[in-house]
């Protein structure tokens, strides 16, 4: 069964905060992660993923 996690941040560093604290568990072994991305919706709308 394929399951995925979506978590919606305030801020842009707030998700990075989030995306760090899901790698440590990982490295962990709480939970297997196999691919991450944080997307960003700016004040105008336009929506971007980051690195």
């Amino acid at each position: 069964m394929d399951k995925m996690l979506v978590v919606v941040f305030d801020t842009e560093t707030a998700a990075y905060e989030g995306l760090s604290a899901l790698e440590d568990l990982h490295r962990e072994g709480a939970v297997a992660v196999y691919s991450t991305a944080v997307v960003v919706k700016d004040a105008s709308g336009a929506v971007n993923m980051r690195p």
